[in-house]
């Protein structure tokens, strides 16, 4: 039986400056949990090319819901 550690929010940006644009985004989005007291687990930007790079922060199962309407992930994924 796999247990659920969490979810995987992820943000797709396109373009050349595609990876800049992610770790800014990265950046506001850690402002945000500071400033409402929430804690997350890891966030990272991932480049699939050139073009494209994914901001990607790790949270819990708990905190979903709220990520979801405040901040609008593209993506959400479970974690095994």
């Amino acid at each position: 039986m796999s247990k659920d550690i969490g979810k995987k929010c992820i943000w797709n940006f396109h373009g050349p400056r595609s990876s800049e644009i992610a770790q800014h985004f990265l950046e506001h989005t850690k402002e945000f949990f500071s400033n409402n007291h929430l804690t997350f687990k890891d966030s990272t930007v991932l480049k699939i090319n050139d073009y494209h790079h994914q901001a990607c922060l790790f949270i819990d199962e708990a905190l979903q819901e709220t990520v979801q309407k405040a901040l609008k992930p593209h993506e959400i994924l479970n974690l095994p």
